[in-house]
């Protein structure tokens, strides 16, 4: 039998406690004392926390008495124990008639009546669970019991889950055969802990890329009573997106299966829950379907615009293939390039976590490393040799600076009319063995006779260097000489190395648009130079000129 000094101690809480904080002592020691497992000790808690709410409550009786608020009048009465079996029988409307009690009688026993079947609620377990609810039905105390129960569930769902589980297949909680009133959010929230205990699951099978069991899976949960209702079927479906949301390891094919399931339609905006969780999980549906046919495009070969946009910012190759996909890439190709760019930029940028070596920028400087104007390099070397060749056996008559000149700018535009009637007719006749010049050139040429993606072609190229070479011969061995020169000016000076020095000239200088932002901030400077060389000019005239006659 506990004494009244040290039933504080039992429960382990202050002297001046009041009768909210010894009850919530209480419930919390009831935890881990059972009387199952100690008897002795749950009675001396029991009795610690009789006499404790029974001191509490006289102190504020005192203290409403000190004040004159209130005058009592008490009797003597003596009071029962408050087990169980007679809690539930004094619980009954008849009996809940107040009793004058005495400064020294035991405390009223409503609040210890109910606190009673709160103590049958947190020692209820799944496996004691209907023995506990037969006791609340034979003392027609169920519902008072179900609500207990459903607190202790609620404060707890994790820890409470067998449990709830427990009750929903005794009880049928969560179903229209229910005992007890669940308010909205209660049967929400007690939805929400058994469908998250299905999330293990469920997230191993989309991990394992078993979809088909997913599916199975969920449409075996959508099955269950619990979830018959149209509130708890919504529930169902937003917790599925969440779940699809949270989770990167599925397919479009698996959504469409879900969107049949659900009766969900993405084409006009059928679907359950919010509009941003619907919208974010079509937008990751779309993301998944286009990264699938991205990946589906690098595994096969770049025989389309679309798979070699993909081969080419998706996985760069290297700069040789780079420049040979940029040679021969048409209109479409570069649509396809600008397309994929400007989806990874603003539609899918999850994507670029997939594809870590994509590269979005570099393929635009592509077209000019390999663009160049053959004509007007074959010009120039015209009319270099022409100037030389003229310049070796200069002209004797008086204008022969006119004469050159004339020459140097008539015969290299004859020259690149027969220039361009051979090639015009040159190609197409070398496109019939092109394949085998291809085969064999690239086994028997070194590769720096080659710019960086082209190859060098043994027919193609080496057949009009041979002719035009054995022409400039007859002309002497200077113009030979020149004649290799410029072959070898050719061959170094490749469109790819003339852009990089053109970006290193335009890295320090601005290129041309550094020129047009120095010519703008400098206009009124060079306009007022300007005049001033006029004026000087004026000047120096005017006072260093011929005098005037008079």
């Amino acid at each position: 039998m506990v004494t009244a000094m040290d039933c504080w101690s039992v429960l382990n809480i202050e002297r001046d406690a009041d009768e909210r904080s010894i009850k919530r002592q209480y419930a919390r020691l009831l935890k881990t004392t059972r009387p199952d497992d100690d008897p002795s000790a749950f009675q001396n808690l029991r009795d610690a926390y009789e006499q404790a709410l029974s001191r509490a409550r006289s102190r504020v009786d005192d203290e409403e008495e000190d004040d004159g608020n209130v005058s009592w009048s008490f009797s003597d009465q003596e009071h029962p124990s408050t087990a169980p079996d007679e809690a539930a029988r004094l619980a009954q409307p008849e009996h809940r008639q107040e009793l004058p009690v005495d400064d020294n009688a035991s405390p009223v026993t409503h609040p210890a009546i109910e606190l009673s079947w709160y103590e049958q609620a947190l020692r209820t377990t799944p496996d004691n669970l209907h023995a506990q609810r037969q006791i609340a039905q034979n003392q027609g105390c169920d519902e008072l019991f179900q609500q207990h129960l459903v607190k202790r569930c609620l404060l707890d769902p994790e820890d409470n889950l067998p449990l709830i589980k427990a009750a929903v297949e005794q009880l049928h909680w969560l179903t229209p055969w229910q005992k007890v009133q669940l308010r909205a959010h209660q049967s929400q929230r007690l939805t929400q802990a058994l469908l998250d205990s299905s999330l293990p699951q469920l997230r191993t099978l989309l991990e394992n890329s078993e979809e088909r069991t997913f599916l199975e899976t969920l449409k075996t949960l959508q099955q269950q009573p619990w979830l018959a209702s149209f509130d708890r079927q919504e529930q169902l479906e937003q917790w599925v997106m969440t779940l699809l949301l949270n989770n990167h390891d599925w397919s479009p094919a698996l959504f469409e299966r879900l969107s049949n399931l659900f009766a969900w339609d993405q084409k006009h905006d059928v679907y359950s829950g919010p509009m941003s969780l619907w919208v974010n999980l079509v937008q990751r549906c779309e993301e998944k379907a286009f990264i699938a046919r991205q990946q589906k495009l690098l595994a096969g070969a770049a025989d389309t615009p679309e798979a070699a946009a993909a081969h080419l910012i998706l996985q760069p190759p290297a700069l040789n293939e780079r420049l040979r996909m940029a040679r021969l890439g048409d209109q479409a190709f570069w649509q396809a390039c600008e397309t994929l760019t400007s989806d990874l930029t603003h539609r899918f940028e999850q994507a670029l976590h997939v594809f870590a070596h994509a590269d979005l920028q570099s393929w635009r400087k592509l077209p000019k490393k390999v663009s160049f104007n053959p004509y007007l390099r074959t010009y120039l070397f015209i009319a270099l040799a022409t100037l030389t060749t003229v310049n070796l056996n200069p002209p004797t008559t008086k204008d022969w600076w006119n004469e050159i000149l004339s020459v140097v700018l008539t015969f290299p535009v004859f020259a690149m009319l027969a220039f361009h009637f051979f090639m015009s007719a040159w190609r197409p006749a070398s496109m019939l063995f092109s394949s085998m010049d291809a085969r064999y050139s690239k086994r028997l040429l070194p590769d720096f006779l080659s710019w960086p993606g082209h190859q060098a072609l043994l027919l193609r190229h080496g057949i009009p260097v041979v002719l035009f070479g054995s022409a400039f011969t007859t002309l002497g061995p200077l113009i030979t000489l020149l004649y290799v020169s410029m072959v070898l000016l050719w061959i170094i000076l490749s469109p790819y190395r003339m852009s990089l020095f053109q970006d290193a000239v335009s890295q320090r200088t601005g290129g041309w648009d550094g020129i047009k932002a120095f010519a703008a901030r400098n206009t009124f400077k060079g306009i007022m130079i300007l005049m001033g060389l006029m004026l000087t000019f004026v000047g120096a005239v005017i006072a260093f000129g011929p005098a005037r006659g008079h």
